[in-house]
């Protein structure tokens, strides 16, 4: 009777374990096989050649207009294709998160607001530098509506923009200070952003939340560093980009500001160090970081991609769709921003290829 009240029990603990390893992935299966049924509209290697190749902005038009992004062409020049492919990202993206948990729309939220923080910026250095904004760069994303920009725009002082602020995404900024400056501002917002993801992830109890959140930290740690590079190469003060290192959390990364320029790349904390070794010398020499921000982005895919095939069931495949989708996204815009210019085609394939 022993053996079998221990089996029962055995068998009653394995159900238990198991119904709570598939119920919280079971409430992404409908989300990650949309994701998995859109991979196939992807772009393929030849697809972006070809667009490299295109002679004029409007014959690279004439080659996306056969691809899945379509109805982002109706466009005279690339701020504009800019503008509605990102607008195109961002409602799959909402597309997508409607069909998961309501916990993981609130993280849903937290990376539109990454797209939100840019518009944010603009509009907060309109008012401090009293500077013309033009209207095609300022659109409604996520809890920045029309009326909220409007509110914004119209703000006559800072303060009043901060008010207008703390009824959006961004509730808290500013809550306590001003900022001093435009500098100040973009950094504290760009802070904001990657704090509230983090929180929400963590609220959100999703299936390997530290995984995704160590991801994305490295990635974000890589963007600090190339913005303090940048702010070197621009001849910015050792003490400011000290600040600016600590302030985003990074204070591992402050040799950056010291180190001999060519050393830069040997620092043992550099995230993606064999991306930024490989990229150093045509940063140094040409001050050229788009390839490096390529690259970056790619290593980000494909370290998502591989905790999405190791853990399958839960939001990680989505993740790893709207990573790569963002990725396309912006070769595309880069590839089309090029040819406006007149980059020959072999330029932009080293480049985005």
């Amino acid at each position: 009777m022993i053996t079998i009240l221990l089996s029962i029990g055995f068998v009653g603990a394995l159900a238990a374990y198991a119904t709570y390893r598939v119920m919280p992935a079971s409430k992404y299966l409908y989300a990650n096989a949309k994701a998995s049924a859109r991979s196939s509209a992807f772009l393929t290697t030849d697809e972006l050649s070809k667009m490299c190749e295109a002679t004029s902005f409007n014959s690279f038009l004439t080659y996306l207009k056969e691809t899945a992004y379509a109805d982002c062409c109706n466009v005279t020049n690339a701020k504009e294709l800019h503008i509605l492919m990102e607008k195109k990202f961002l409602s799959e993206l909402q597309d997508l998160s409607k069909d998961t948990p309501s916990e993981f729309r609130r993280v849903a939220d937290a990376y539109i607001m990454r797209f939100e923080a840019k518009i944010l910026k603009l509009l907060i250095k309109s008012k401090m530098k009293d500077m013309e904004i033009p209207d095609y760069a300022v659109y409604p994303i996520g809890s920045l509506t029309a009326s909220r920009i409007d509110e914004m725009k119209n703000a006559r002082t800072i303060a009043d923009l901060a008010v207008a602020i703390q009824r959006t995404n961004f509730s808290g900024l500013f809550a306590k200070a001003l900022p001093e400056s435009w500098e100040e501002a973009e950094e504290e917002i760009d802070r904001f952003v990657e704090r509230t993801f983090y929180s929400r992830v963590k609220e959100a109890k999703i299936p390997f939340a530290s995984k995704l959140i160590d991801a994305w930290r490295e990635k974000v740690k890589a963007e600090a560093a190339l913005t303090a590079i940048r702010a070197r190469l621009r001849g910015i003060k050792t003490e400011r980009i000290e600040e600016l290192l600590k302030f985003l959390g990074f204070p591992d990364l402050i040799e950056i500001a010291t180190l001999p320029i060519g050393d830069i790349a040997k620092i043992r904390t550099l995230p993606y160090k064999e991306v930024f070794e490989k990229n150093w010398s045509k940063i140094l020499e040409k001050k050229e970081f788009g390839r490096i921000e390529i690259e970056i982005d790619k290593e980000f895919e494909d370290k998502i991609k591989r905790l999405a095939s190791i853990y399958p069931d839960g939001p990680l495949p989505i993740f790893e769709y709207l990573t790569r989708k963002n990725n396309e996204r912006k070769r595309i815009q880069i590839i089309g921003k090029l040819i406006e210019v007149g980059v020959p085609a072999k330029e932009i394939k080293e480049l985005v290829e």
